[in-house]
C-alpha cells in the first residue's frame, strides 16, 4: 500500500503545484530583476513550499488543522527552525556569495512564503475533495440498504 493510486494521485498534484510556483516565481522575478535572482527565487519558493507541504503529509485524510496535536506541535517547530535558518542563509551576503544567489529582501521573503502556501492549499483541497467523495459514497451505499 506504499504507492497506490490516491498517495501517486496526491504526489504528483503537490509536485505539480510545486513546479508550477517555482516556474510562475522565476518567470515574475525574470522580469523584475536578473537571472541570478530569479534563480535564488525560484530555489527559496521551493524550499518554502517542501517545508509547508510537511504539515499537508502528516494525515491522507485529515486537514492541516486536525492532524494530531503533538506531531504537529514537533513538525511545526521544526519547520519554524528550518525556515529561520533558511531565511537566514538568502539574507547573508557570505552564503549569497559561497551559493552564487542574490540576497533576499524582508519583502520578498514575505511573498515567497505566501506563494508558496499554494501548494500546500490545493493539498488540503485534495484531501477536502476526497473525503467529499467518500461520504458521498457512504451516504449512497447506506440509502442501498
Amino acid at each position: 500500500r506504499m504507492a497506490d493510486g490516491p498517495f501517486l494521485f496526491i504526489v504528483a498534484l503537490t509536485g505539480g503545484a510545486t513546479a508550477l510556483a517555482a516556474l510562475a516565481t522565476y518567470s515574475w522575478a525574470l522580469q523584475m530583476q536578473d537571472e541570478v535572482v530569479a534563480r535564488t527565487y525560484a530555489f527559496a519558493a521551493i524550499v518554502f513550499t517542501q517545508l509547508f507541504c510537511a504539515f499537508g503529509f502528516l494525515s491522507e485524510t485529515e486537514p492541516v488543522w486536525r492532524a494530531k496535536t503533538l506531531a504537529n506541535l514537533r513538525l511545526a517547530a521544526t519547520i519554524t527552525g528550518t525556515m529561520f535558518l533558511q531565511i537566514a542563509l538568502f539574507r547573508n551576503a557570505a552564503a549569497a556569495h559561497f551559493f552564487k544567489t542574490s540576497i533576499i529582501s524582508w519583502p520578498a521573503c514575505l511573498g515567497l512564503a505566501f506563494v508558496s502556501l499554494t501548494p500546500l492549499a490545493i493539498l488540503e483541497m485534495a484531501k477536502a475533495w476526497r473525503r467529499h467523495r467518500r461520504s458521498k459514497k457512504g451516504l449512497k451505499l447506506a440509502n442501498d440498504w
